[in-house]
């Protein structure tokens, strides 16, 4: 299918497609997209994105690199406004990063928003000059606004909701691996910078290589030792009781299916009840979704009356056109032949999750003060438990607005497409959900109750604002 090797080594990055291959691969991806997209023209009308694909195709009259391919169709990908459709690499090229030996990398890690861009880490320890706290101003003489202006266009978010951009330029390397992709490598970057209140600077910034050599005197390598499975766990989801404040801080950092997560909740909230405790953080602010049926049962343990998932689920059509590009699509397509069914609109509607109204749970529901966390990252089924308990008396929503949109997303079942030439592979949500139809479609998150965004000074002393900001309520309202 794939016109480049799948192993590691038979592929090169510098390998170039000829235009008809191009062409081919895209012409199938703008097929496709346009055939069981489910929510194609939600954010943007179908003359602009046909405008959008058109301008895409014309950029490829000459042979390109898979990362050249994949940036075009970034772009194009992007006018979607969908944070569930992305563009992936191919396998093989995936395979090809994974055999480097500790690659020259961007060294420095930053925390965005709101067009302002500061250093959180730098894998370079004898780099004085861009420290944590430090504010960059530019890149090559380029303004970080206008950086940002760019890269933004690559990034796929509900209705390109700016918050969930800027997450994800702020997660680890991301902003580094982005930029290099777009701008390529250079030997150094001139970097202008300025400490909080002090004067504009300027820097060269070189790719950091990580000394592996073993230094003089090491016999042998030290052995490194495996984490058990429930500590893989506990990195991903844990509950941690404050014995001295008394509260609870439960992190929750997925709705994997492989997470063990039914018994790791009825654990969680038996404790929670046997300590007697009256305050519950849940951190989400990790959280990109997952199982809808476990974020489901976690919702069920706090909410304190029946609810709907939302206002309407659906897809376009029922079709077996295109199956063969698509990877892990079986369970899909079953439902779709099952569960769906053809209404007045013409859309088939999985009515079970329009319809049904969950309840609380009877045994172990917690009924204390309930502080969620969110930002950026708080995303697809986050936003759905996020949607339910705001509003709820007993509930507040600290942090940043979701990286999902208040009004709903494309997603549930998300197979990935392979293209046959390149072998670039996008992910294809199979169906349209909308939250709360009363709420605007603009992409805009949920909005937290009680706002705890960054601040220069926080970075700078490495604070966890929105955990602080939460055990703050909790001490405030004691004293009432």
């Amino acid at each position: 299918m794939s016109a480049c090797s799948g192993t590691k080594k038979g592929y090169s990055p510098d390998k170039k497609f000829s235009p008809q291959q191009l062409q081919a691969d895209f012409d199938l991806y703008r097929n496709i997209l346009e055939t069981r997209h489910p929510g194609l023209y939600w954010y943007t009308p179908k003359p602009l994105m046909d405008r959008a694909f058109a301008e895409g195709r014309a950029k490829l009259n000459d042979s390109l690199t898979e990362t050249a391919f994949r940036n075009i169709l970034s772009l194009v990908n992007t006018k979607i406004g969908c944070g569930h459709t992305s563009i992936r690499s191919s396998k093989a090229y995936e395979q090809y990063i994974d055999s480097l030996k500790s690659p020259p990398r961007f060294p420095v890690y930053l925390k965005i928003w709101k067009d302002t861009a500061v250093v959180v880490y730098n894998l370079d320890k004898k780099d004085t000059a861009l420290t944590r706290g430090t504010i960059i101003e530019s890149l090559n003489n380029k303004p970080v606004t206008k950086l940002l202006d760019t890269m933004y266009q690559y990034l796929p978010a509900d209705g390109n909701n700016p918050v969930a951009k800027d997450q994800q330029l702020s997660n680890g390397a991301s902003f580094g691996n982005l930029y290099t992709t777009i701008f390529g490598k250079s030997d150094s970057l001139k970097i202008g910078y300025r400490h909080a209140g002090g004067p504009l600077q300027y820097t060269f910034l070189q790719f950091f290589k990580p000394d592996t050599s073993a230094k003089t005197g090491d016999s042998a390598p030290k052995a490194v030792s495996q984490k058990t499975r429930e500590e893989k766990l506990g990195e991903i989801r844990s509950l941690k009781i404050d014995t001295v404040r008394n509260f609870a801080v439960m992190d929750l950092g997925s709705f994997s299916p492989h997470l063990d997560l039914q018994s790791f909740f009825r654990q969680s909230f038996k404790e929670l009840k046997k300590r007697k405790i009256k305050e519950l953080i849940v951190d989400l602010r990790t959280n990109g979704g997952g199982a809808v049926h476990n974020a489901n049962i976690f919702t069920r343990y706090l909410v304190n009356k029946p609810y709907k998932l939302g206002d309407s689920l659906l897809t376009l059509r029922k079709s077996a056109r295109y199956n063969r590009y698509l990877r892990k699509d079986k369970l899909a397509l079953w439902v779709l032949g099952f569960f769906t069914h053809r209404e007045n609109d013409g859309y088939y509607h999985f009515s079970y999750y329009e319809r049904h109204r969950f309840k609380p749970k009877k045994s172990l529901h917690y009924d204390g003060a309930v502080y969620l966390l969110t930002g950026g990252f708080s995303f697809s089924a986050t936003t759905m438990v996020v949607h339910t308990l705001k509003g709820q008396e007993n509930v507040t929503v600290v942090g940043e607005p979701t990286g999902g949109a208040a009004y709903g997303h494309s997603a549930f079942m998300i197979p990935d497409v392979v293209l046959p030439h390149t072998g670039v592979r996008f992910r294809l949500p199979a169906y349209r959900f909308v939250m709360d139809k009363k709420v605007p479609r603009d992409g805009e998150g949920i909005l937290p109750d009680i706002y705890a965004g960054p601040t220069i000074e926080a970075i700078r002393l490495g604070r966890d604002y929105k955990m602080d900001k939460a055990i703050d309520l909790i001490l405030e309202k004691r004293k009432d």
